[in-house]
């Protein structure tokens, strides 16, 4: 007998792999931008001893005298200041898309900007499942007054544009940082993660399994423990892979708008809206940001596929006797 026909869940194999493949990569590039474009080395050995990231740490004051030994980053200045090759410059090893009318160089700003937009993303959707998780599985065990008084805030808080709690944020708190965007971010994330988490535990609970547990004896801290996280497993993963997207576009939106932090993809696509600046750094961006939101997407729809217990059950249906 020979079967015909392709494997259940191979397509969603290849969306996971590549979504991880492509944020991990972008990932790395935001963790060790210091090593990608630096205003100085990024280790320096001189008479005060090994510096390791002299310029973010300050572990130690700087020598006035020439270091003996200095590992210098590939591209020779920050995001924010000018190279020495000057504004405009074309593309060369150390500069490989080259310099935009302020002298910045293209490449810092994208890696910089990165970092952003990755840095709000996981720590806004890690603030929003822990109180979305504290929320969520409260309303679900406890139930009555308890349930009622949390359905309130959700529902208000869902009302709510993400951009402009986001502006709203940054007008009370000007100095914009990772953790401020995060913190906005998470105040609208948390009631969705809340509301997921409650009503897979209230689905959850039906269950023969469950009412099994329970008929047994078993305590409710050992029946989430033991059968009830993993059942949620899969519904928080995939929504916070959801999530990435919406965080990294409300970011970049907010920046866009003037309000996020300088060091974003959004503000490099606000020069667009100037005709007379280089638009390189925000030709790069977009296409940054693009790359980033797909593979974000392929991550989402690879878990939700990979995770989905009947898609992995199924058997190819198709069957040719030779």
């Amino acid at each position: 007998m020979t079967r015909i026909g392709v494997r259940p869940g191979r397509r969603g194999s290849f969306r996971l792999g590549l979504g991880a493949v492509v944020l991990l990569c972008v990932g790395l590039i935001a963790l060790f931008a210091e090593f990608i474009a630096a205003d100085g080395p990024w280790l320096v050995v001189d008479r005060a001893g090994v510096q390791f990231l002299p310029d973010v740490t300050a572990a130690a004051p700087s020598s006035s005298e020439s270091p003996s030994f200095a590992l210098e980053p590939w591209i020779p200045c920050g995001p924010s200041s000018p190279c020495a090759v000057g504004p405009d410059a074309p593309s060369s090893w150390r500069h490989p898309l080259g310099t935009d009318d302020q002298a910045r160089d293209v490449v810092a700003r994208v890696v910089y900007g990165a970092r952003t937009a990755l840095g709000v993303a996981v720590a806004a959707l890690f603030l929003a499942l822990l109180f979305g998780a504290f929320f969520g599985i409260g309303a679900a065990m406890f139930g009555g007054a308890y349930d009622e008084w949390m359905a309130r805030p959700v529902e208000l808080t869902q009302t709510f544009p993400a951009v402009i709690v986001v502006l709203i944020a940054v007008a009370v708190y000007p100095d914009a940082s990772i953790l401020s965007l995060a913190l906005a971010v998470a105040v609208l994330r948390w009631a969705e993660v809340a509301r997921l988490i409650r009503g897979e535990l209230l689905r959850l609970a039906s269950e023969q399994y469950v009412v099994a547990a329970r008929a047994m004896g078993c305590t409710r801290l050992r029946l989430l423990r033991r059968h009830l996280f993993p059942a949620l497993a899969r519904p928080v993963l995939v929504s916070l892979s959801f999530g990435i997207v919406s965080v990294i576009i409300i970011e970049t939106s907010a920046a866009f708008l003037g309000a996020g932090i300088e060091l974003s993809w959004g503000g490099a696509i606000a020069e667009l809206l100037e005709p007379s600046r280089s638009h390189t750094a925000a030709y790069a961006s977009l296409i940054f940001l693009a790359v980033t939101v797909a593979a974000a997407q392929f991550l989402a729809d690879g878990l939700a596929d990979a995770l989905d217990p009947e898609q992995r059950d199924v058997e190819p249906a198709l069957q040719v006797e030779s």
